[in-house]
């Protein structure tokens, strides 16, 4: 069914209702409230965004001041670094001077000595001359002027020092008496003087061309006794000799002639005390500067040791002797302890007394001096001492298990805890501690125990590093906590430089202390005719050594010290070019004798040849070193690129300076402590004068080069130290190019990096 609808009008009847007019207000309202909700928040907005603008103003201009004062600091310690060196130059002057005064003084003294001698002859002369004529006898006739022009000495009658009847007992009884008149009279220097010309007439039967007759040498007694004293005298001074030998206190335990016994003791006995502390000396290239320190500390023990022991520890005795006295007046590390360490003597007679009772892990007698130098140059008080042989067990073979078994605390790495009050032994072993507290306590411990023992340091791709070698049987050493490093080195004690670990790890049988008893002589010889004036001698006998003994690094050393020791008549360049060339090629077993050759071509080769000459000399030695070494020897490498880099330096060719960097950085990207060391060294001879635009170069070479190679995850806690701070060193090349806020970039990241590392581990 259809529905129609009713038409409808199209007009809008309003509505009637009362409330009307209030709906508009509340809409009204409604609407300020919403607009004026949106102002607020949009003054809101605003308001916390000038905040932000001022806040990263002010920590713009915070990281403004802090680079300004960090560049004022760089600026102070520069100034700082700057004043230091002058003062070390000043004072090495001040000492070269001194030197010189107390030389002067000495040779001053003793001719005044000679004169005083001189003078009374003339009055005991004079004094008989008129005895006699109040006597009536006819007067002495007057000596021949020629005669007085050198006067008489008791050094001066009858006696072979060489030859076939130089061991007669009448030569032997006349060396003797000679020998006890200088002790009485303390004329050293009239002995010396004496002596040296009867020595050198008698060196043609010992020299023959290149070659040294070591049979003929031990063969004539005299001879080496004389020999002997006479390097000493020249050493120590004879006045040090004559203070000793006249000073007749009654405290020596051997009475008021104490220093006189020692001397004919050392020079008589049959085991060669003297010659075995000059041997001892030689070996391990000791400062002829310290011997009279050592002559009088090897008297003190000689005078406090029982005649019954003097044999048995006179390797103990002079090993103690020659410990540099730098090194033996150190103050030690134990803090605050309730008593001083014990002084070198006081380690001689500790010794003494635990071999006595057997207590010691090694047999202390027989080790050889060099061996000896590391037991005895620990600085420690008694109780170190006793508390490692009360607690700790290990072996000699396997005393490196005590590096591990101080644990390693990740938040001393991390943090820089310090958790020591003391630091001994007990509380290392309680606390733990990181790589450089495991090596010492590892050291320390075999030295108390009378092991050998060196404290090792190397840098690596996981930042510096510290570990321990040890001596494990008769001639072996052995290194525990080393990690892979190879660029370890520890310290001589005697010749106060540092030393590259392998020369203990590649020892042997054949390089012990008497296997090279005639290298040792053979440098005594070289050293004494050195001195003496004898120098065609002197290099006959240094180069007999090194060609007899190719492997040795004092022999080689003896060796360039005896040849240059006349800057007024150096060899030629074709004998400097063969003795650097013997060094490179034996340097392939000795790794030593490599940093000997680099400084013999540094010396003695570079001097007057070309810019372009000396670079490309540099490129073939470093080529051969590469060839030779490899990494096994970074650090002989990193210093051969040094001396590249120094020569484009003072060149001012920074071009060739950036080449050079550019392309050895990126062979060495792998090695975070190679590209380290070799960013310092570019950055160190970019030097001040470079532009802003040379240092731009290098600092966006270096970073790219990092961030591709060289950056990592960050893991690993010590790796990420060693990017971080490379990092650092990149920001500061930015700062020298004058972009400061790339610079603050870099050095933001890397320390985020850095404390996101660090707070992974708390301190416990």
């Amino acid at each position: 069914m259809a529905i129609k609808l009713k038409p409808t009008s199209l007009r809008v009847q309003p509505t009637k209702h009362k409330q009307s007019s209030g709906g508009a207000v509340v809409l009204i309202l409604l609407i300020l409230a919403l607009l004026g909700g949106g102002g607020f928040y949009y003054y809101q907005e605003q308001e916390r965004a000038r905040e932000e603008a001022m806040a990263r103003k002010a920590a713009a201009e915070q990281r403004a001041r802090e680079a300004e004062e960090a560049r004022r600091k760089a600026a102070q310690e520069a100034e700082a670094r700057r004043k230091a060196k002058e003062e070390a130059k000043r004072l090495a002057a001040e000492e070269a001077a001194r030197k010189a005064a107390e030389e002067a003084a000495r040779k001053a003294a003793d001719e005044a000595e000679r004169k005083r001698l001189a003078a009374e002859e003339e009055a005991r002369r004079r004094r008989a001359a008129e005895e006699a004529a109040n006597q009536g006898d006819e007067p002495a006739p007057e000596p021949d002027p020629a005669e007085e022009a050198k006067p008489a000495t008791a050094y001066d009658g009858e006696l072979l020092l060489s030859g076939p009847d130089c061991n007669l007992p009448v030569h032997k009884q006349t060396f003797n008496t000679m020998v006890d008149t200088v002790l009485t009279k303390g004329d050293f220097a009239d002995f010396a003087s004496s002596f040296n010309e009867r020595i050198k007439s008698s060196i043609p039967e010992l020299i023959n061309g290149d070659k040294l007759s070591h049979s003929a040498y031990k063969r004539c007694a005299n001879l080496v006794q004389a020999m002997d004293l006479c390097l000493l005298i020249d050493m120590a001074g004879s006045n040090t000799l004559a203070e000793m030998v006249q000073h007749k206190a009654e405290e020596y335990r051997n009475g008021p002639e104490a220093p006189k016994l020692f001397f004919q003791w050392a020079l008589r006995d049959k085991n060669a005390p003297l010659h075995t502390l000059l041997q001892g000396f030689v070996m391990n290239e000791g400062d002829p500067a310290n011997m009279a320190y050592a002559i009088k500390l090897f008297f003190q023990l000689w005078d406090r040791t029982p005649e019954k022991d003097r044999a048995k520890y006179l390797k103990l005795a002079v090993a103690c002797s020659l410990v540099s006295p730098r090194v033996a007046n150190s103050p030690g590390s134990v803090r605050n302890p309730k008593t001083p360490p014990l002084t070198i003597v006081e380690v001689y007679d500790y010794f003494r007394e635990q071999d006595a009772k057997k207590k010691l892990v090694t047999d202390i007698k027989k080790l050889s001096i060099t061996q000896l130098l590391y037991v005895v140059d620990v600085r420690l008080p008694r109780s170190e001492f006793d508390w490692v042989l009360a607690n700790l067990k290990y072996t000699q073979a396997n005393w490196g298990e005590a590096y591990g078994s101080v644990r390693y605390r990740m938040d001393r790495a991390a943090q820089g805890v310090d958790p020591y009050k003391t630091y001994t032994f007990a509380e290392l072993r309680q606390e733990g501690g990181v790589c450089r507290d495991q090596g010492y306590f590892a050291q320390a411990t075999a030295k108390c125990a009378g092991i050998p023992a060196v404290y090792i340091v190397g840098d690596g791709d996981r930042g510096p590093h510290a570990w321990v070698a040890t001596l494990v049987d008769d001639v072996t050493w052995k290194q525990t906590g080393s990690y892979g490093y190879n660029t370890g080195r520890f310290g001589n004690s005697c010749s106060g430089r540092t030393q590259h670990e392998n020369v203990l790890l590649n020892q042997t049988k054949k390089t012990t202390d008497d296997k090279l008893e005639k290298a040792a002589d053979g440098m005594i010889v070289s050293n004494y005719l050195t001195r003496a004036g004898s120098i065609p001698e002197a290099h006959s006998a240094a180069r007999f050594v090194a060609s007899s003994f190719p492997l040795l690094t004092p022999a080689w050393s003896n060796l360039v010290r005896v040849l240059a020791h006349d800057e007024e008549h150096l060899p030629s360049t074709d004998t400097w070019r063969t003795i650097s060339q013997n060094l490179m090629r034996h340097g392939r077993k000795n790794g030593e004798l490599i940093d000997l050759a680099t400084e013999v071509e540094d010396k003695y080769l570079m001097d007057g040849k070309s810019t372009s000459s000396q670079k490309s000399s540099m490129k073939r030695s470093m080529a051969t070193l590469k060839r030779t070494v490899g990494e096994g020897r970074s650090d002989l490498i990193i210093e051969a690129i040094g001396r590249q880099g120094k020569l484009l330096s003072e060149n001012k060719d920074y071009r060739g300076l950036a080449a050079l960097y550019k392309k050895e950085l990126k062979e060495y990207t792998g090695r975070g402590d190679i590209f380290q060391q070799l960013l310092g060294q570019y950055m160190n001879f970019m030097g001040e004068e470079a532009s802003p635009k040379l240092w731009k170069t290098l600092a966006k070479d270096v970073e790219k080069l990092f961030e591709k190679h060289v950056r990592s995850g960050g893991g690993d806690h010590f790796k990420l130290s060693k990017e971080v701070a490379i990092q650092k060193m990149i920001a500061d090349a930015y700062e020298k190019a004058g972009d400061t806020k790339k610079a603050e970039k870099i050095r933001t990241d890397a320390d985020t990096r850095m404390q996101a590392s660090r707070d992974r581990y708390q301190p416990e």
